[in-house]
């Protein structure tokens, strides 16, 4: 018996081997490729778990792949005598390398063979660019690269089903058609991994009567995310028949949940193909060490863009992360206290909410919502609808609505700013989510320009905005006192009233008042001496808040902004 074949199913190998070799080389002949035996192979069963659950597709048995003659033979020798590193080893990377089209042979990318009991990993991998194994400090720094999953392009999982037969799966994310041919595989198949869901419930509550319910990936979404006609709510599942059952657990792949929101969750995160985007994020806010960049390195800057982030050590070297294939309506939000948001992304995001366009937010810092909460076309994949306080629901919803219904852009970029910061200050969103929001708000600040006007066609049918003169704040002796008798008046009318101070109410010009004299201080000031007021009159209300709006491109003036609902 071989050494690879004393592994049962339930066994955990004790360790694991990696073999890897660059795709070309200067030397003649066939090089002997580096090992590395990794004597807790943690991050190899992460690698080999994520790959399995999320990434592998087309299911073939060798036996009836086409693949060519000299491959096969490494392949069955592998399976059959375990790895060694002076034959099959070696024959099997070099006959891979020589198989790979010219696109794929640069002198950042390696081939690379991950054997971890019966089963084995063939992969075409990525490191930075430039970096040589002569550059590293070290085999481990190359290996830990070598197993981050975003860094390898193309990949095949061995395995032996029943210790006889031997079954592969693979991906690739390059489309590489020439690592599909050395496998011998068709382009497309299946997805045998997570092909299906199984529902088992109680049938109608009954306790000790079980039903099943299966459903294809595709087919659960259509019924679940598009027709609507199957729901889960409160752990049950109800149909359109108007049946509805008991959920028990949910298995999904090789996962059982016995939480139907954890499962909803995720489903919803692989159904918009974002699944691997929580991984990456993390991956950035990994704690500082020797010779490895991070958002928490004192010298590291790292900026978040639209389609990747830039990690800009402290002597300017700048190395480029990918954040993946991404619709292009879905802006993934990386930024936080320590990632910095690009103007650009910033602008992207706002411009996509004011022209209100279909979009999505999403931030990898928190769980993907299992239904997140969406108003016209913008959904927020962070946010869980129930979880939205009924009152911050309301004016959100009444901003929105608001801002698609205004054919003027000024109103819709002081609307966009008001519903940016009710949202961030909302109690479910969570920090990562709410300091992106911030950045989006803060970076946008002065979009508004000084002296624009607000038409009449801008103005006419909101019935949300009142516009006031400036001089309603500066050339009254008790600003709180007037913001309260403008309160007192809108509320017999209005449930929800936004106020904009320094719009002129006759011509609708921006005129603003002076930032420095109202800065955040005094703002916060007089909302306290409002909120007192208020208090002492007995107006009903949910809330109210005064916010500070720079306009122009100098921000040397504000628009306050009262949002009463």
């Amino acid at each position: 018996m071989s050494e690879q074949e004393t592994f049962g199913e339930d066994s955990t190998p004790e360790s694991a081997s990696v073999y890897y070799r660059p795709i070309i080389t200067d030397e003649r002949g066939i090089p002997d490729p580096e090992e590395a035996n990794i004597s807790h192979p943690s991050k190899v069963e992460e690698l080999l778990e994520y790959i399995k659950d999320r990434k592998l597709r087309y299911p073939s048995k060798l036996e009836d792949s086409e693949m060519g003659e000299v491959a096969y033979s490494h392949v069955t020798e592998l399976a059959k005598n375990g790895p060694d590193p002076d034959s099959n080893v070696r024959l099997l990377l070099s006959s891979f390398c020589d198989s790979l089209q010219s696109k794929q042979r640069t002198k950042n990318k390696y081939a690379m063979l991950v054997c971890y009991g019966s089963d084995f990993l063939l992969a075409h991998v990525k490191t930075k660019r430039g970096m040589s194994l002569q550059e590293e400090s070290g085999k481990v720094e190359l290996v830990r690269r070598f197993l981050d999953v975003d860094n390898i392009l193309s990949a095949a999982y061995f395995e032996q089903q029943d210790g006889q037969e031997i079954q592969f799966s693979h991906f690739t994310d390059t489309d590489s058609g020439s690592f599909r041919n050395f496998i011998g595989v068709s382009e497309k198949r299946v997805n045998y991994r997570r092909k299906s869901i199984q529902i088992i419930c109680q049938y109608e509550g009954k306790t000790g009567l079980e039903c099943k319910f299966e459903f294809g990936n595709d087919q659960f979404e259509q019924r679940w995310m598009q027709q609507e006609s199957l729901k889960i709510k409160n752990d049950r599942l109800s149909l359109s028949n108007g049946r509805s059952h008991a959920i028990k657990e949910i298995r999904w792949g090789r996962s059982t949940y016995t939480n139907p929101q954890n499962f909803m969750s995720e489903f919803r995160e692989y159904s918009y193909n974002l699944d691997g985007q929580s991984r990456r994020y993390n991956d950035l806010k990994r704690l500082p060490v020797s010779g490895v960049a991070s958002a928490y390195s004192d010298d590291t800057e790292v900026i978040d863009h639209k389609s990747h982030v830039v990690i800009r050590d402290g002597e300017g070297q700048e190395e480029i992360q990918e954040k993946g294939e991404l619709p292009s309506h879905i802006h993934v939000l990386y930024a936080n206290k320590a990632i910095s948001l690009s103007t650009d992304f910033a602008s992207e995001i706002f411009q996509g909410l004011i022209d209100t366009s279909d979009v999505s937010l999403y931030h990898p810092s928190n769980p993907f919502a299992a239904n997140e909460f969406s108003i016209n076309g913008l959904s927020l994949f962070n946010i869980e609808e129930e979880e939205l306080a009924a009152e911050r629901e309301k004016v959100l919803n009444t901003i929105h609505n608001h801002l698609v219904n205004s054919t003027g852009e000024t109103v819709r970029r002081c609307l966009g700013f008001v519903f940016l910061h009710i949202l961030s200050d909302c109690d479910c969103v969570e920090v990562g989510f709410k300091r992106g929001l911030d950045q989006v708000i803060n970076l946008n600040h002065g979009t508004p320009r000084q002296h624009d006007v607000v038409t009449t066609k801008e103005h006419d049918g909101t019935g949300l905005i009142e516009y006031k003169d400036r001089a309603d704040l500066t050339q009254k002796e008790d600003a709180a006192e007037s913001i309260v008798d403008n309160i007192e008046k809108e509320r017999k009318r209005h449930d929800e009233k936004v106020f904009l101070w320094g719009v002129d109410e006759e011509t609708r010009r921006i005129d603003g008042l002076r930032k420095q004299r109202w800065d955040d201080d005094r703002v916060s000031g007089i909302q306290s001496h409002v909120d007192k007021k208020l208090e002492e009159r007995t107006v009903e209300y949910n809330d109210f808040e005064l916010l500070n709006l720079p306009v122009g491109d100098e921000r040397e003036k504000c628009i306050i902004v009262g949002v009463l609902y």
